[in-house]
């Protein structure tokens, strides 16, 4: 297939115009190189593109207005808070992922307002802000300033693909930033492969180091494929193996940034948190069949119009109506636009490797397969395809097999599918989100709640590790998901610091569900003597048969006659000092050793002291 032909070379315009002071301009609506007069001339273009951005930023702030931390972002603003601002915590491996850029965005925002929404939804808008103009600009590049980019951007600034994520911290910073690196660069790639400049080159190989840093597992694949796809399709070479030949400068920069960036991402495995679960063949099936069958095409559509929690779930009318529509346009399509099958090729190529490491870490899980957030970098790529099964590229003469038709009706029938979509894809979003919004509330009253106990609470008070309450916070993080790494950001520095490294007391307090401090009891495993009033005692050492296997706990000793005494429990290899007061009372002090058993050893080997009971396991409300 023969490269599209140009109407004039690229910058020869340029290049006969009077010389002018330049002005500086944003990206997104920078002249691009090629671009004739007639498209030039449509002046309006760029200002409705902009207003079409406004409009989706405050659409996504109203949205986010109701929105608020949910899961692995109060994970990651405890890390942030623990392990403080620094290489360690930019370069830890988080789940699978090695993302320095989102976590240099959790640390800002935690080190400035811990569980600060408004600085969490700000920084998600600013980067929705910077995809959306990375979109405008990929389209810009590619088919000019053309008022027919209006609707593929459109297509992106609503749809519900690009949203679920964009409305979760932690994921809309990981999707967001590798959207805009996507575009990016490809839009520098394809200028690359117009005018040969290999600075091109070094700026796609910048925004590609951009979604290395930002979304790992997917730039490795996603910015790669899609440029090789789009050289080799719209820019082709004779014999086609000329186009690694020709351009083997650009690939070997490509490779060589995404070689060098896995080897660092590999010696970093032993920090790596999920491992692949291969799902049986019947899961696998079942996976693809509803993410391809299902999921995906509903949401292309401007569906699912139907949730479930926060999983897709369709009716099956709007499933027939799905595949109806996305039929009905590839074929019309492959009618009028010559070579249309390129632009489905790489729709439907692209999105099928991009879901590899979700199939691979979730597959066995078929909920996954309704989670719309893994079609966020889809989005981007139904954008391009879009576009490029309707739109002919900058320059390029007989893009159509037959006379696009035209005329009153066709206006018509175009806006009421335009307006059609737009209505759906609020009616999708806006059932996402009213879904959702009575957790992401629950969980804002909880944590202001504890933001103002803990403000007033003396910086003395020794409040013990204990998990949120299961509404809020129900997937397992480990001892991530106690209080000392969740909630110690919100407490003022002397009480944040007890917290995390909390002392023997007599008085332990935890917080109930409703943020409020109150007394602490221990609720676990227990052990009594098993012959008289106390466990035995040789040689100053009261040794307690209750194992441990070495996770988080609170270990509590009850005693009576006790002369005021200190002695040393023991734990495996963890030794604590306590200190008896006279008389009987109990005692409570944090462990995490292993042991089989737990050892009292008494300072004063005449001190009397009789343990009557040792219980271990976590704290929760008395």
């Amino acid at each position: 297939m023969a490269p599209p032909e140009l109407d004039e070379a690229p910058g020869e315009e340029a290049a006969d115009r009077p010389r002018s002071r330049r002005r500086w301009v944003p990206t997104a609506l920078a002249p691009v190189p090629g671009e004739g007069a007639r498209r030039l001339g449509e002046r309006w273009v760029p200002a409705v593109a902009l207003a079409l951005i406004a409009a989706q930023l405050v659409w996504h702030g109203v949205l986010l207005g109701r929105g608020y931390f949910f899961l692995d972002d109060l994970t990651l603003t405890g890390r942030a808070a623990w392990q403080g601002f620094g290489w360690e915590f930019l370069t830890q491996i988080y789940g699978a992922h090695l993302m320095p850029v989102p976590m240099a965005i959790v640390g800002i925002v935690t080190a400035v307002h811990p569980y600060g929404w408004g600085l969490a939804a700000a920084s998600l808008l600013i980067l929705q802000l910077g995809a959306s103009l990375a979109v405008l600009r990929m389209l810009r590049v590619l088919f000019g300033g053309r008022a027919a980019i209006l609707l593929p951007l459109s297509f992106y600034l609503i749809t519900p693909m690009a949203f679920t994520a964009s409305w979760w911290w932690a994921a809309g910073l990981q999707a967001l930033s590798l959207q805009i690196a996507v575009a990016m660069a490809l839009s520098s790639h394809v200028l690359y492969l117009r005018d040969g400049r290999f600075s091109h080159v070094l700026a796609a190989a910048g925004w590609t180091l951009l979604g290395l840093l930002s979304f790992q597992l997917k730039a490795t694949v996603a910015i790669p494929l899609l440029l090789l796809l789009v050289t080799v399709l719209y820019f082709p070479e004779r014999p086609r193996s000329r186009v690694l030949t020709r351009h083997a400068r650009a690939w070997g920069v490509y490779a060589g940034l995404i070689a060098v960036y896995s080897v660092y991402v590999l010696t970093k495995l032993d920090e790596l948190q999920q491992s692949a679960g291969l799902p049986t063949p019947a899961q696998g099936m079942a996976f693809v069949a509803r993410f391809f069958g299902v999921t995906m095409p509903t949401s292309v559509i401007g569906g699912p119009g139907r949730w479930t929690d926060e999983l897709s779930d369709p009716p099956v009318a709007v499933i027939a109506l799905a595949w109806a529509v996305i039929v009905a346009v590839v074929v019309l399509t492959l009618l009028w636009r010559r070579g249309a099958w390129r632009a489905w090729t790489i729709l439907f190529l692209t999105p099928a490797v991009l879901v590899v490491p979700v199939f691979l870490g979730r597959g066995q899980f078929f909920f996954s397969a309704q989670d719309t957030r893994y079609l966020a970098d889809s989005a981007l790529v139904a954008t391009l395809a879009l576009a490029l099964a309707t739109l002919p590229l900058l320059g390029e003469k007989r893009p159509y097999r037959r006379r696009v038709p035209r005329g009153r009706p066709v206006r018509v029938a175009g806006g009421v599918v335009v307006c059609a979509f737009l209505a759906f894809s609020v009616v999708s979003v806006e059932g996402y989100v009213a879904g959702q919004e009575d957790h992401r509330a629950r969980t804002e009253r909880y944590l202001e709640s504890v933001r103002a106990t803990l403000a007033s609470a003396p910086e003395t008070t020794d409040l013990y590790p204990h998990p949120l309450p299961d509404d809020l916070l129900w997937l397992s993080f480990g001892e991530e998901n106690l209080s000392s790494h969740l909630l110690s950001p919100l407490a003022p520095p002397g009480l944040a610091a007890l917290m995390r490294h909390p002392r023997p007391t007599t008085n332990p307090q935890v917080l109930d569900d409703q943020g409020r401090l109150v007394p602490a009891e221990v609720h676990g495993g227990y052990a009594v003597p098993a012959s008289g009033e106390c466990f035995p005692r040789a040689g100053g050492v009261v040794t307690i048969p209750l194992r441990h296997e070495g996770e988080t706990a609170t270990l509590a000793l009850s005693y009576v006659r006790a002369e005021e005494t200190a002695a040393y429990v023991r734990l495996g290899q963890e030794e604590i000092e306590v200190d008896f007061a006279r008389g009987a009372g109990r005692i409570f002090l944090p462990v995490s050793a292993a042991t089989p058993s737990i050892q009292i050893e008494i300072l004063s080997p005449d001190a009397d002291l009789c343990v009557t009971l040792a219980a271990l396991g976590g704290v929760v409300p008395a």
